[in-house]
């Protein structure tokens, strides 16, 4: 059985359009009388893959940008003022948070749009894997600042440790 390799054109060189590599590699496991099922083709695009960040964007197949993992990133949305806590609706990690994200997606687009837009203009939030939570703030709340000492007591202090380390060394090499 030839590989796949050999049915692409020579001359093609590197693709920077995935649907194009995706019809090329059809076309030569047509040839080859080959079906490639859907995990063996994406294992394909990741074995000779790399990221191009001036490359095409990969759709899937309803056309929809796919993300790239490795610029996933998460960002704390506050809570609206004058959200009553606890929120009155389903809540856990067990249970779907659809109602949440629901309600609060007005305050979540405005955010990026605030936030995140301006600096990443091709983010999107993918509303299925968002989470809805709350964060307690444990060093705003139970913090007591206590100044440091003085910086000639922390002299001091070396220089007593010094003279004991010099002594115990002396205790040594005598």
């Amino acid at each position: 059985m030839a590989s796949i390799s050999a049915f692409f054109e020579v001359g093609k060189g590197r693709y920077r359009d995935r649907e194009a590599f995706d019809a090329d590699l059809t076309h030569a496991a047509k040839r080859a009388d080959l079906k490639i099922a859907a995990p063996v083709r994406k294992a394909i695009y990741a074995a000779l893959g790399e990221r191009d960040p001036p490359a095409e964007i990969c759709r899937d197949s309803k056309g929809q940008p796919e993300p790239d993992s490795e610029l996933r990133d998460t960002e704390n949305v506050p809570l609206p003022e004058g959200t009553t806590l606890p929120l009155p609706m389903d809540f856990g990690p067990d249970k779907p948070n659809d109602r949440l994200v629901t309600t609060f997606r007005a305050a979540i687009d405005a955010y990026m749009a605030r936030e995140v837009l301006p600096h990443v203009p091709d983010a999107w939030v993918d509303y299925d894997k968002t989470k809805v939570g709350y964060e307690i703030p444990v060093n705003r709340h139970f913090y007591v600042y206590k100044p440091p000492r003085a910086l000639e007591d922390i002299e001091a202090d070396i220089t007593a440790l010094e003279a004991e380390i010099a002594g115990r060394l002396k205790g040594l090499v005598a």
